[in-house]
């Protein structure tokens, strides 16, 4: 593993999930502020199209997320390029288009294997590759607010990220776990509008003709 100065993308290993769609803003944002972006979703040929879009050799790996062999052959690949992370940042959509209040069971599984599930192996799963001072950010994104399975969801992230974070072992490493949501704007726009901000705090002022 490498040390790094506090704040410095330069060379920092970073895994971005979901990276053709709510993924896209943050990885864009790290590729450009030097980081060693690795790429994952589920769809190949999409994947490849965003990795020629946002540079050259930005290693992309094709996976399902929502199984623990997809989710473990992620992560052993990415020890064998690298060997260590300092950042993972996954993008959980919460959405889907049927009545909540209908669901059956193939919905459901579906639904939770795509969000919870997944959420919770990535994680667990990568905790052995992060560097001390490492992050892990979970953005949890939900177009649907009054939707009673997104709320369960959100509400079973945030639960796991605290308790996650409060872990000594963990604390004692400096390793930070968050979450990102956006309950009333669109996953997009949100995440596009938090990584801009963020790109232009780290951008120098401009010079004016009088200075």
């Amino acid at each position: 593993m490498r040390s790094h100065s506090p704040g410095n993308l330069v060379y920092r290993v970073c895994l971005v999930t979901h990276a053709t769609g709510t993924g896209l803003a943050a990885a864009r944002y790290l590729h450009r502020q030097g980081a060693q972006v690795t790429l994952t979703d589920s769809d190949p040929d999409d994947l490849e199209i965003t990795a020629r879009q946002l540079g050259s050799r930005i290693p992309a790996i094709a996976c399902d997320l929502s199984t623990i062999a997809g989710i473990e052959s992620l992560i052993q690949q990415i020890d064998d390029r690298y060997g260590y992370l300092d950042l993972v940042h996954t993008s959980i959509e919460m959405t889907h288009r049927h009545d909540p209040y209908a669901l059956d069971e193939q919905d459901f599984d579906l639904y939770v294997n795509a969000t919870l599930k997944s959420t919770y192996f990535l994680v667990t799963r990568s905790l052995e590759l992060l560097n001390d001072e490492a992050s892990v950010t979970l953005a949890a994104h939900s177009c649907c607010a009054r939707d009673p399975l997104c709320s369960l969801t959100q509400a079973a992230i945030d639960a796991f990220a605290v308790s996650l974070g409060s872990a000594r072992h963990l604390r004692d490493r400096g390793i930070g776990i968050s979450v990102l949501t956006c309950a009333s704007l669109s996953l997009a726009a949100r995440s596009r509008m938090r990584w801009q901000r963020l790109e232009a705090e780290a951008r120098p002022p401009k010079r004016t003709s009088d200075g």
